[in-house]
This record gives structure tokens, sequence and C-alpha cells, in this order.
């Protein structure tokens, strides 16, 4: 059974609720300071500050919030992904499950190629050079003069994201790796120093758990 999604309906019901729930809580600093400004600012008739009023001091908190918002979603787009592939296995026959498990290898082979983990791997070497030598940002910076070096990290983070969503989405298509592994590395690539451990797992777990993987459908196959 899924965590969020286990029929077809819940994409339309516990989905947005979900979404809205976590960037709520990403953005409510700043939008229970700015509901409380305007509303004080109407009954005393005086602009609303950091120096004179309390409710323009909480969106500073969003500092906090957002980081906590960004990682929240990240979380539930790897539970969906994983919810809607356990929903899809439901729906397959017998014979569409035993066309799977012979195709499993092939399918299996994505991240081994060459090009496939290079890309990959890109977003986590340049966040990595950027928090190790400041001169990579610089770098980018005068490549690209028109994007603010902000900016740049905040590039950076988002093609993470993106890579990360499709590296996790493929541990967990790994059906015959026990959950508490997946799960484990899924935490460890997020939580514990993410650009090294992303890398590891990009360069030498997944085709481990790749193989391993691809021996059991075998097995259960030959069985």
């Amino acid at each position: 059974m899924g965590i969020i999604i286990n029929h077809k309906k819940h994409y339309l019901t516990r989905l947005p609720l979900w979404l809205i729930g976590i960037v709520f809580v990403g953005l409510s600093p700043i939008i229970i300071g700015l509901l409380g400004a305007s509303i004080t600012e109407r009954t005393t008739g005086q602009p609303c500050h950091e120096g004179n009023c309390i409710w323009m001091i909480l969106p500073w908190l969003g500092m906090l919030s957002i980081p906590i918002g960004v990682i929240g979603l990240i979380i539930f787009s790897i539970i969906v992904l994983n919810d809607s592939i356990s929903l899809n296995k439901r729906k397959t026959t017998p014979q569409q499950n035993l066309n799977r498990i012979k195709t499993g290898f092939r399918r299996n082979l994505g991240i081994t190629k060459l090009h496939t983990k290079v890309l990959t791997s890109i977003p986590s070497i340049l966040s990595l050079l950027s928090l190790i030598d400041k001169s990579t940002i610089a770098f980018m910076w005068n490549t690209f003069p028109t994007i603010a070096n902000y900016r740049i990290s905040i590039l950076i983070f988002i093609v993470r994201i993106i890579a990360w969503i499709y590296i996790i989405r493929r541990l967990w298509s790994f059906e015959r790796i026990p959950k508490n592994t997946k799960t484990t590395w899924t935490l460890v690539m997020i939580f514990v120093f993410g650009e090294i451990t992303t890398l590891y797992y990009i360069w030498s777990k997944d085709d481990k758990l790749s193989s391993e993987n691809s021996q059991l459908e075998e097995t259960k196959e030959t069985q």
C-alpha cells in the first residue's frame, strides 16, 4: 500500500492537499507576517515595519522555513513517485509481470551507461566545487555575466533536485532490493553530505544494486 497515493482519486484529493500544506509550511512566516502587518496597518492607520511591528519580523523566519519546505517537497515527490509505481504494479496482469521481469535487466542498465552517469554527476560536482572553491561561482559569473551569483546557486540546487528525483526514482524501481536499503540510501543522499554520497551512489553503489536486483529477478523466474 502507498503512503499517500493508494487510488487514482488520491491524485485529485490527497496530492493537492499535501502539496498546499507543504508550500504553506515553507511560506507560513511570510504569509502570516504580511497578513498580520496588513491588519495592524488598517486598525492603527500607521505603517508597519520591523522597528514598530512584530509582524514584519516574522518573514525573516522564512530563511529557516523555506529550506524546510524545499526538503519536504523533495521527500514528498519521492514518496508520490514510489506510490505511483506501486499503484501501477497492482494493476498489471500476471503475464505483464512476467514480461516486466524478463525485460528487467535491460531496464536496469539505464544509469550504468557512461553518459548517464556523467550527466547525473554534474550537479553534485558543481555543488561540491562551489562549496570547496568560490572561484567556481566566479567562473560561472564570468561565463554568464547576466546571471547573479545567488541565481547560479539556486540553478545548481534546482538541477540537483532533478538529478535526485531521477536517481531515487531509479533506486526505488529495483523491486527485489529490500525497502530498508532503498530508504537508507534515499535519506543518505539527501541529508548526509549529499554531494559526496550521491556521486558514490552513481559511480559505485548503483551498479551493485542493479546487478543484485537482476540476479534476484532471474532466480525468482527460474523457481
